[in-house]
This record gives C-alpha cells, sequence and structure tokens, in this order.
C-alpha cells in the first residue's frame, strides 16, 4: 500500500511537471488572440498557399522530419492556437510571447494531382519562421505576425545589427494602406529574404527566400494574390517616348507638305496611318492602365473563373439595413467578390500594391469608411485575408459585405 501511495506520488508530481512544461514552452490554453494580435484569428483558420519555387527536399530540424514542395504544390497552414514560443538553448527568437501555434502541411504538384508529402504539427509560428527562413537572424515573424507594426520594424531592423556574423540591411515599405514588406540581405549575400504582410491582421500574404544554405530558394502566395512583379523599362517611360515621337512625325508632315515636297494623296496615307498607330499605342496604354478609364473593368484576379453561377450577396450597411441580391451569375473572368459588389452597387475604392492591382474598398452605395468604421468582406461565413479583388469565387459562393468597426 505504501508502494502504491508513492508511484501514485510521483505519477502526479511527474503530471505536474509536464503541464508547467507544455504551458510554460508550447501551445498553452490561450485561444483567443493577444492583445498585440489581430481580433478576428480564431482556432481553425485555414490559409493556402500557392507555392512558386522550391529548391530541394529539406529536414525541419527541431521535428527531424523533411518535408518537399515543387511548383504548383501547396503549402496549408491552420492556426491551433496560441502559446509560448519554443526556445533553444542557443536560439531565443526576439518575438514576445503569446506566439500562434500552427500545423503546416506540404502538397507537391504530380501528373497534375496535389499529393501529400508531410504535415508539421504543433510547430509556433516563430519556429515556422527559423525553420523556413520567413524572417532574419533572431527576428521570425513566420506566417502569422503581431499587428504591432512599430515593434515588429524595430526588431527586424535590430535583427541585422545584432550579430556581427549576420550582419545586413533591411528596407521596409508601408506605401501600402493595406500591406506591409520587409526586405532583408545579408552583407555577404548568404540570405536575401523578401516578406508581404497584410498590414491589417498581420496574416503572409508573399514569402520568397534565398539562402547559400539549406533550401536555397522558397517562394510561394497566399492563394488568390497577385505576387509582386519587377519589370524592365516602365511603361510610363515607353508612353512619353511614343506620343513625343508621334508630335514629332505628325509636325514634320506638315512641314513638308506645306513645302510640297509631299503631294496630297500621300499626305492622305501618312494620316490614316498614323491614326492607325495612334489607335494601336492607345489600346497598348489601356491594357497597361496608363490611361485607364474609370472603370472596374480590370481584372487583375488571376485565379478567377471564367464563370461562376447562383452567388448570393448580402450587403450590411451597419445601420439596420441589409440589401441583398439572391443567385446571380458572373461571366468574362470578373468572377472575384468586388466583381460582384460591382455588378449592383457603386464602389469608390483606391489602388495599391506593387502593381497597382489591389483595391482597397472605402465606399459602397456612399457609405464610407471613417476613422472608426470600414467595409470587411466575408465567403461562406469565413472573412477574406486578402483584396476582395483577388478573391475568386466558387459556384454557390455565399459574400457578406458588412459596415462594421475597424478592427
Amino acid at each position: 500500500m505504501k508502494h502504491f501511495k508513492k508511484i501514485s506520488i510521483l505519477i502526479l508530481v511527474f503530471l505536474g511537471i509536464g503541464f508547467i512544461f507544455q504551458t510554460s514552452n508550447g501551445i498553452s490554453a490561450f485561444t483567443t488572440p493577444p492583445d498585440h494580435y489581430h481580433s478576428l484569428l480564431e482556432i481553425g483558420n485555414i490559409y493556402e498557399y500557392d507555392v512558386i519555387q522550391f529548391g530541394k527536399s529539406s529536414t525541419w530540424y527541431t521535428k527531424s522530419k523533411s518535408y518537399f514542395s515543387n511548383p504548383g504544390g501547396e503549402i496549408t497552414v491552420t492556426l491551433i492556437g496560441f502559446g509560448n514560443k519554443k526556445v533553444n538553448p542557443w536560439f531565443i527568437p526576439a518575438n514576445p510571447d503569446p506566439v500562434p501555434y500552427l500545423n503546416i502541411t506540404f502538397k507537391y504538384l504530380e501528373e497534375g494531382e496535389l499529393k501529400l508529402n508531410t504535415t508539421i504539427s504543433n510547430a509556433s509560428t516563430t519556429e515556422c519562421g527559423s525553420e523556413l527562413l520567413l524572417g532574419y537572424n533572431d527576428y521570425n515573424p513566420g506566417f502569422i505576425t503581431s499587428i504591432n507594426w512599430t515593434n515588429e520594424k524595430l526588431m527586424a531592423e535590430n535583427a541585422v545589427n545584432s550579430s556581427e556574423f549576420l550582419l545586413g540591411s533591411v528596407s521596409i515599405d508601408e506605401s501600402s494602406p493595406s500591406e506591409i514588406k520587409m526586405t532583408f540581405l545579408q552583407d555577404n549575400g548568404n540570405q536575401k529574404t523578401i516578406l508581404i504582410y497584410n498590414k491589417e491582421n498581420g496574416v503572409l500574404l508573399y514569402a520568397k527566400t534565398e539562402c547559400l544554405f539549406g533550401n536555397p530558394i522558397l517562394e510561394f502566395a497566399l492563394k488568390g494574390y497577385t505576387f509582386p512583379q519587377t519589370s524592365g523599362i516602365s511603361i510610363e517611360l515607353i508612353s512619353i517616348i511614343s506620343l513625343i515621337s508621334l508630335i514629332s512625325i505628325v509636325f514634320i508632315i506638315i512641314v513638308l507638305r506645306k513645302k510640297e515636297v509631299i503631294s496630297s494623296r500621300v499626305l492622305k496615307f501618312l494620316f490614316i496611318g498614323l491614326i492607325g498607330a495612334s489607335s494601336i499605342m492607345g489600346l497598348v496604354l489601356v491594357q497597361f492602365g496608363i490611361f485607364a478609364p474609370t472603370s472596374t473593368s480590370l481584372n487583375y484576379c488571376i485565379n478567377c473563373k471564367a464563370s461562376v453561377s447562383n452567388i448570393s450577396l448580402y450587403v450590411n450597411y451597419g445601420n439596420g439595413t441589409v440589401d441583398s441580391r439572391i443567385g446571380f451569375s458572373l461571366d468574362n473572368n470578373r468572377t472575384s467578390v468586388f466583381d460582384a459588389v460591382d455588378k449592383y452597387y457603386n464602389i469608390e475604392y483606391k489602388k495599391y500594391g506593387p502593381n497597382q492591382d489591389t483595391f482597397y474598398v472605402a465606399s459602397i452605395n456612399g457609405i464610407t469608411e471613417d476613422a472608426t468604421h470600414g467595409w470587411e468582406f466575408w465567403v461562406n461565413y469565413k472573412y477574406i485575408w486578402i483584396a476582395s479583388n483577388l478573391y475568386a469565387l466558387e459556384n454557390n459562393s455565399i459574400i457578406y459585405c458588412n459596415f462594421t468597426t475597424s478592427s
């Protein structure tokens, strides 16, 4: 009997130690977002990323588990809770506790089908940042970061200067009201990382990291997000040069005609040719958005279907009035959330993003955002984390537009 009591006491002691360890160094009982995270983050939220580049199969060292994807593959991230970050004696992330905990699933594309590679379970966002190089040095924001951007920027700047072995630079672009872009570059060229986050909720939108060690390149984007692209000579410069050239040609023709160097018949054909060239140039400029008409016909939703049907739309103005449109269709590849709302309502919006392809909706039917209220969009009862014009609808989608208190 005495032995039984001793064994029982030992078991309870070990259970207590395990509980303390679990709550102090891993996922804890936090089921709602801490103050420094966005209030709409919920347990079970899923974020799907399209893989653009994936260098090679790699090892998730803290789990001793290999993972792999490829272009066309997918990384799925599920929020499972919040807790204190796991730390190693030789590496302590700068990000403050508590942090999000996630399950990360890697899929690869083979013969046109997505196939499961592996799932990394119960990993903190800082662990993800360290393993996948979604950060720099001891700053590892990972897939979901806090929205205390003052502190985030300070940690990012400290990370490139805190170690003589990892000296580098960081540039932070906040020109967009909806996104924040961080670019890290190690002085010796061993690492270059680009991270773009949703400024409102802290969710990672796009990542590209290149490293001399480990996985040489990893690039992915949140589904529906139009990732940054670079171009050579700017279209604006080309349009200015073309316009100057056209004016110069017209001037030369007029001078030659006055001096009777060319006949009226030749002049007629030259002007017809100029009119045709001007029309083509105008179409090119409109296509690239230089002289784009003030309409919503330009489509930046790269994943949008040609048509969708049986769409339902509810617009809650926040004053007790709710409009609805039930069972309608969208076509001509204009099948985003933005297109659905624009079909029936007057929208005021601004363009942002690397390619001016992110639409920020400020007003619907005259109900305009202010310092405390704004428009948010939900599809099939889930809050959408990307711009409404980049979210591709499916058949039978249900859209909710709510004018509500800004978080």
